[in-house]
């Protein structure tokens, strides 16, 4: 199969994935168009996310022009670059994949906190929609942002069991956050499954505890 994007420069295939995020037991392919413009390509350079969910029979080419895609995901504001890091593992332990995606460009806290770095958790789910907009997200997406301007959190994330109890946790990096009263030393942040079964709001990075915590949009 080949997957086309809609317009030029979109950069579709910056970062690949694969997961089974609608539960149907089959992986579905999940691409990062980082260049892409959003909706009508109105947010320049929000990026999109697109998916196409796996199938016995899948062949032959889709084109996100025709909206062949099965699923976009669309970045919240211009710039934020939605998609630079994608990760994919059931975090909320509810027996379906879930898509984390980076933006790392994105700013925090209502956009208080310039280029903060968000990174988004899309809960996986049977019937998921063909549309999913981050400007006006669902009640199955969190987000947790940067603990400061320009840390960039969402330059890469991993889903795995870390400590072991048998559930996945989130980990996410940020390359230019200061800690420990050292300047862009960078940091990693692990959030464990219990922290991630709330299903909405948006969230912060808690230094002092070297996690990601809640807090409701």
């Amino acid at each position: 199969m080949s997957l086309y994007a809609a317009d030029g420069g979109d950069e579709l295939g910056d970062f690949v994935v694969s997961g089974d995020i609608n539960g149907d037991g089959l992986s579905d392919v999940i691409v990062t168009a980082e260049a892409a413009d959003a909706p009508d390509n109105s947010r320049t350079t929000a990026a999109e996310v697109h998916v196409i969910f796996g199938r016995r029979d899948i062949s032959g080419t889709f084109d996100i022009a025709r909206g062949q895609q099965d699923l976009t995901v669309y970045g919240a504001q211009p710039n934020d670059a939605l998609g630079f890091s994608l990760a994919t593992g059931d975090v909320d332990v509810a027996g379906i994949d879930d898509l984390v995606m980076g933006a790392r460009l994105a700013s925090g806290a209502g956009d208080s906190i310039p280029r903060a770095g968000k990174v988004y958790v899309l809960y996986g789910r049977k019937g998921l929609p063909r549309i999913v907009d981050l400007a006006t997200p669902p009640d199955y997406v969190a987000a947790f942002y940067g603990p400061a301007p320009s840390a960039l959190l969402g330059i890469c994330e991993l889903v795995a069991d870390v400590d072991g109890d048998g559930h996945n946790d989130l980990v996410t990096g940020t390359g230019n956050v200061e800690e420990m009263s050292r300047s862009s030393t960078g940091a990693v942040y692990i959030s464990s499954a219990p922290a991630l079964r709330q299903a909405q709001g948006e969230r912060f990075t808690d230094s002092a505890r070297g996690e990601l915590a809640f807090r409701s949009w």
